[in-house]
């Protein structure tokens, strides 16, 4: 995963981005409404496993994985699953902690731009991120299955 995935990742798992609720307790905003679908107020649970938006990301990169990750709770899924294999785990790892960023990404375009990327775009970036990594540990798998695998991605 690249150190700018990392960071969101950490950050968000300690529930410290500047989500729309956090703003809204530092009286920062009055409004705290999802910028990506503006169906209910944007917190961290929300905003990365209720939005439908990030719905709708999950279940494209749950596609691309051939199905491999439930389409619901991606990410949940990701942290309770163990893997017989190390780079598995380390690929599907960059999948979820890109997921996580590009979502983040994306909120912050929809707020300071006033843009929506599309969730295919996300994924298209997405992918184009995870394959740049996936490089790095071809060069050091040894597993054909694995390699197999890693390549269909």
């Amino acid at each position: 995963m690249t150190h700018k995935h990392g960071f969101i990742c950490w950050v968000a798992g300690h529930g410290k981005l500047l989500t729309q609720d956090r703003l809204e307790r530092m009286q920062i905003i009055t409004t705290n409404s999802c910028y990506l679908c503006d169906a209910q107020a944007e917190s961290h649970a929300y905003l990365f496993f209720n939005c439908e938006y990030s719905r709708k990301c999950c279940q494209l990169v749950s596609r691309w994985c051939k199905d491999v990750i439930p389409e619901e709770g991606c990410i949940l899924w990701w942290c309770r699953k163990r893997y017989r294999s190390l780079y598995r785990k380390k690929v599907m790892g960059c999948v979820i902690a890109g997921l996580l960023y590009h979502i983040w990404h994306a909120r912050n375009v929809a707020r300071m731009d006033c843009l929506m990327i599309r969730p295919e775009q996300l994924l298209r970036v997405l992918q184009k991120d995870v394959r740049f990594r996936i490089r790095k540990f071809m060069e050091n798998c040894k597993d054909r299955t694995i390699k197999t695998w890693m390549s269909n991605l």
